[in-house]
């Protein structure tokens, strides 16, 4: 019985041992702080990997104008192949009622629970209008409008 006291004795001290050494490495740590924000309502933008500084202090101490300088001077330099908003050749169907309206219809952004469709280069939605005719239904591939007197079917060509 003597035997398992001393054990239990040894065992303890142990924990406690190592429950110091927990308790004096937390304490000692020291806490991590957020760098420090140049200008809160701005994003950074990165720089090119050449023109970054080395050292976190002279990050740090770069000014945001400087950053946003870099970048117009890098974004002037590229040579710009095309216009990436300009179409590619779009697939564009007409029906017969459409072609004497010239309303075209260039595309669909399908959803089940909000279509919408680009018109004469405008997007619209269920009940708007377009040179003078009402959207009544978007599908998949198509769109149905109505010119007052008359539903009519355009149909998007693959």
């Amino acid at each position: 019985m003597k035997k398992k006291s001393l054990i239990e004795l040894v065992l303890t001290a142990i924990l406690i041992v190592v429950l110091l050494f927990a308790v004096n490495n937390a304490i000692k740590r020291p806490k991590r702080s957020a760098p420090p924000a140049v200008n809160p309502g701005v994003k950074n933008i990165p720089l090119a990997a050449d023109k970054i500084p080395k050292t976190k202090a002279a990050q740090a101490a770069m000014p945001v104008k400087h950053q946003y300088q870099i970048q117009e001077e890098e974004g002037q330099k590229l040579e710009l192949k095309r216009d990436p908003f300009a179409a590619i050749a779009p697939v564009v169907a007409k029906s017969q009622a459409a072609e004497a309206s010239s309303i075209t219809l260039s595309g669909i952004l399908w959803d089940e629970n909000n279509p919408l469709a680009i018109i004469n280069n405008k997007v619209v939605k269920k009940a708007d209008s377009v040179s003078g005719c009402r959207v009544i239904e978007i599908k998949r591939n198509s769109v149905v409008l109505n010119d007052g007197t008359r539903d009519f079917e355009l149909k998007l060509g693959r």
